[in-house]
């Protein structure tokens, strides 16, 4: 199963949303939120790229895509 992962952080909240396709071929998205704590940005991503990874399916097999836009990310995404 192929998942997919993106961040989005505002000036108040930090989202993560998954996206895959079910057995039956239909799309499935779910998001999620938390507040933001005044981190500055790249804390508030690395938090919405674990918030997301905490909500992945530990007991099923899935390809992790991550759609990520922050160079910063990417390149701490790299050493894990």
């Amino acid at each position: 199963m192929n998942v997919r992962l993106t961040t989005e952080v505002s000036k108040y909240i930090m989202i993560a949303t998954l996206s895959t396709k079910l057995k039956n071929g239909r799309p499935y998205q779910k998001s999620y939120e938390e507040q933001r704590a005044g981190e500055k940005t790249n804390l508030a991503e690395v938090k919405a790229l674990l918030l997301g990874c905490r909500h992945l399916n530990q007991n099923q097999d899935f390809t992790l895509e991550l759609d990520i836009k922050s160079a910063y990310i990417q390149v701490s995404v790299r050493s894990l």
